[in-house]
């Protein structure tokens, strides 16, 4: 309802300060006013005729129209128009005035005053011309005249623009003029002034940041502001008073240009989902592409075709930005329903101004200045919601407090430490493992089992710090794709089976009747908080049972619940629990153990995904962790293909096509692998595994000794190669391995990278 209201009240600022004239003839009466619009007058368009001033004079009376509105819009003309008024001075002296004609934009323009006891006087204006040659040095096109006293002139005006016929006409006394004039800078000045300072805002953030964004954003305000000084007339007066060739054609090659900016830069900063596939993508090229035809096209076809093929893309665009801005409000992005408005407020702007130039929307204030303003407004908003989108990605990754922020130094000390801790973790369970399948009696079988249960469980708080320092230092990244919520809740379940027979619980599903099961989104991340919510559960509901509930609402949110029947929390523990390093109280950490930080990483990676996380319970009853996540269904035709590429993973070769199953048989039972680590744990734990697969290992320590290797001459099948190394590391061994065999062998390995990072 309100905005019903704001359309009708557009609407009646549009209609109601139109002024009608209803002209009595042609006479409009001089005397001291210092400033007058003439409304009475005459006017002829040249339809297939073009006439020269002794034409016009000779012209039938009933061929000139009246003039039904101040100012007169013509809209685009093949060709040009007259227009004919009288001017009488009542006074007893005689009056000078200015005579003005305020559209910077009209190409050729002639003026004519024919005079009873004075000869013809004339005077050849137009953006054609140089601004150097203008009678009155100012961006409105301006001729002095003198009226004798009791005297009656006639004025004649031929206008020609390809860029729409608009024939406004005042009279000023010089010093009304010039105070006009004054005021009227101060203002574009003012104006201009808080566009350029965007400008270097925008620029200033993209050297300081590093943020693409802020410099597209820039460049298309920067255009903005050329285009629209040019259709004030200030570009040739300031920038180019010489080159009238070049503003001719300036306001279309701006508009096509700032077309190709807007796009550009609204493309990247919705950052619309793939999940409306690829149309929105297909009109993205096919603007961009026409924008660009249009600039090349401008210098060889006719400059009315190009004006109506600009509006056209104008207006296309500007529609399809606030489509898009719709989409991305679907999706929840971060205030969406900012940009929308200012998006949509821009589109009926640019409609505004297109609609105006055809003639088809009267002249006044509220429509000739509606785009610079919806144009001001949309960069105070998209400069804020990329500050703001900026201030809550690093509130969403834990700096709420500046006394929370923790040296870059001591944050990858922390990374580096925790991603070299699970090297040799991962040689221990490594070895564990392999111990554990060589003859054993309990009571040593026992003594492994612990060992390789303890480093497993190193293993995983390593896998949390790492998790929370990437979170901290804002490396974490969202990968959406279609997966189905059925298979993924259940493989977790079955992930967690073992820890829930040892603790006895049950684990239940439950689905909302009805509720679609592919979804399109982070399956990682949305897998990550449910697997840490399961596995609370299971070790507080030791002896009981633990529900998942999963519904998906109407607005467009999936809703998963986690509830258990074990311990519960107080209303202060319930405060405490998503905060790092933080758990209900000791004697939860002595009897269940944990680190206090799989919560806090659940709360991150919710709010990293625009959702939430919540929690309720009562003490030694329940507790019930809820997460709402805003995500997309997927199509059912993406979902039919995510599911044939899983089978593919997963189904024997018998059910594969023939190719496929060919790929799979080809492949050695006997595969010899060269085992790439400087690890000597590691690389005895990789051959141990490989050889007991029937495949034979060589080992080497280092990236050069890998490649002395393969250039040996060594049919190798297979490369493992470690990321990590001192010396040439994997990726740079990787390099030089494939410009060798790229050059020298016949056959080029597969090189599979082994790294403790996740």
């Amino acid at each position: 309802m309100p905005f019903a209201n704001c359309l009708v009240l557009l609407c009646l600022l549009l209609i109601g300060t139109h002024s009608l004239a209803l002209p009595s003839g042609l006479e409009n009466n001089i005397s001291k006013q210092a400033s007058i619009d003439i409304k009475n007058s005459q006017y002829v368009i040249e339809d297939n005729i073009v006439y020269d001033y002794g034409g016009v004079l000779e012209l039938d009376d009933s061929l000139w129209q009246p003039a039904r509105s101040f100012p007169l819009n013509l809209g685009v003309l093949p060709k040009g128009a007259w227009l004919r008024f009288e001017l009488k001075n009542v006074e007893a002296v005689d009056v000078e005035r200015f005579l003005e004609v305020p559209n910077p934009s009209l190409h050729h323009l002639s003026i004519y005053i024919k005079s009873a006891n004075q000869p013809d006087q004339k005077w050849l204006l137009g953006s054609s011309l140089p601004f150097l040659e203008r009678p009155i040095m100012s961006r409105n096109f301006t001729v002095p005249i003198t009226i004798a006293s009791k005297q009656t002139i006639r004025v004649y005006l031929r206008a020609e623009s390809r860029v729409g016929v608009l024939i406004p006409v005042r009279l000023h006394t010089s010093a009304k003029f010039w105070q006009l004039t004054i005021a009227e800078n101060m203002y574009h000045g003012f104006y201009f002034g808080i566009l350029f300072m965007f400008v270097a805002f925008n620029l200033g953030l993209y050297l300081f940041r590093n943020d693409i964004l802020h410099l597209l954003l820039a460049v298309d305000l920067a255009v903005f502001c050329l285009m629209y000084g040019n259709h004030l007339g200030l570009n040739f007066e300031y920038l180019w008073p010489i080159d009238p060739d070049f503003n001719y054609l300036a306001s279309l090659f701006f508009s096509y240009l700032m077309v190709l900016t807007a796009n550009i830069f609204s493309w990247r900063f919705i950052q619309l989902k793939s999940a409306y596939g690829h149309i929105p993508k297909v009109f993205y090229y096919c603007f961009n592409i026409s924008a660009s035809l249009g600039l090349i096209l401008l210098w060889f076809i006719p400059i009315a075709w190009s004006s109506y093929f600009c509006a056209s893309v104008g207006l296309l665009v500007a529609y399809y930005l606030a489509y898009l801005c719709y989409l991305s409000y679907r999706e929840r992005a971060s205030y969406a329903g900012c940009y929308l408005a200012s998006y949509s407020l821009s589109a009926i702007a640019t409609s505004i101004y297109v609609l105006h130039k055809l003639a088809l929307l009267p002249t006044n204030l509220v429509v000739t200045n509606f785009l610079g303003y919806s144009i001001l407004l949309q960069a105070l908003v998209l400069t804020s919601v990329m500050i703001e989108r900026k201030k809550k990605a690093r509130k969403i990754l834990g700096f709420q407090d500046p006394t929370q922020l923790i040296p870059h130094s001591v944050r990858d000390w922390v990374a580096q430490f925790s991603h070299e801790i699970r090297t040799p973790l991962n040689g221990i369970i490594g070895m564990a493992d392999l111990l554990k399948e060589t003859p054993l009696n309990p009571t040593q079988y026992n003594y492994v089992r612990s060992l390789s249960l303890s480093g497993e469980h190193l293993v995983d708080l390593v896998s949390d710090i790492l998790d929370y320092e990437s979170l901290a230092s804002g490396q974490v990244l969202l990968f959406d794709s279609n997966f189905n919520l059925a298979e993924l809740c259940q493989q977790s379940c079955d992930s967690l089976a073992r820890m829930a027979d040892e603790n006895d619980v049950s684990i239940a599903l439950e689905y909302e009747q009805g509720m679609p099961l592919d979804f399109y989104g982070d399956s990682k991340r949305f897998r990550q908080i449910l697997l840490n919510l399961l596995n609370n559960a299971i070790k507080f509901a030791e002896g009981g049972r633990v529900v998942i509930s999963l519904g998906y609402s109407s607005a467009g949110e999936l809703q998963l619940k986690v509830w258990d029947n074990g311990i519960g929390m107080t209303r202060q523990q319930q405060k405490e629990v998503f905060k790092r390093f933080r758990q209900a109280d000791g004697s939860v950490y002595q009897k269940f153990g944990g680190n206090g930080l799989g919560l806090a990483i659940c709360e991150q990676l919710a709010s990293l995904m625009s959702g939430s996380i919540s929690v309720d319970s009562e003490v030694n009853s329940f507790c019930c962790f809820t997460l709402v996540l805003p995500i997309e269904v997927a199509s059912r035709g993406e979902t039919t293909d995510l599911v044939e590429a899983e089978s593919a993973l997963f189904s024997p070769p018998a059910d594969l096509s023939l190719e496929q199953a060919a790929r799979f048989n080809t492949l050695p039972d006997h595969l010899l692998i060269l085992g790439v680590d400087d690890n000597e744990i590691n690389r005895r734990v990789l051959k141990a595994m490989l050889n007991k697969l029937g495949h034979s290992v060589i080992e080497a320590s280092s990236g050069q000794e890998a490649i002395d290797i393969v250039q040996s001459g060594v049919d190798i099948d297979l490369i493992l190669m470690d990321c990590e190394m001192p010396g040439l590391n994997g990726f740079d061994t990787t390099k030089a391995i494939r410009r060798w065999q790229y050059g020298q062998a016949d056959k080029v390995c597969r090189i599979i990278a082994l790294t403790a990072h996740t």
